[in-house]
């Protein structure tokens, strides 16, 4: 049951959590600094790392890999530019805000659902 706690799933959620934050502060810093001359908007590519743990998944890799791949993760790592945008377009970062907001909430939802599987866990599934 400790698998809920610090297992390959909940490592990839709060790593998930960190990346959505940061996906939030690098569109709030964009959209702050959409006047600026020169600036080139700012994103994170998570599909990049999402595709390389499912690489590991569909390989059928041990847990301690697994583990490891999402321990090692760095959000700040995967802080980029989006090719072909080489200015801070406003519609644009407001639906990439919202998009990221109902992505954080999607996270925290699964989040919590550990959380109620874990204390159903530990009452025995007594209510």
């Amino acid at each position: 049951m400790l698998e809920l706690l610090d297992g390959v799933t909940s490592n990839l959620l709060n790593k998930a959590l960190d990346r959505s934050a940061l996906e939030h502060k690098l569109i709030a810093n964009n959209i702050a600094n959409s006047s600026t001359v020169g600036f080139i908007p700012q994103t994170t590519a998570f599909g990049q790392t999402l595709a390389t743990i499912q690489n590991l998944v569909e390989q059928n890799a041990t847990p301690a890999s697994l583990r490891d791949a999402t321990e090692n993760w760095n959000p700040q790592q995967d802080i980029g530019t989006e090719s072909g945008y080489t200015q801070v377009e406003l519609d644009r970062e407001m639906v990439k805000l919202t998009q990221n907001t109902l992505h954080y909430q999607a996270l925290m939802t699964a989040k919590s659902g550990l959380g109620d599987l874990l204390r159903t866990a530990i009452k025995e599934g007594k209510g």
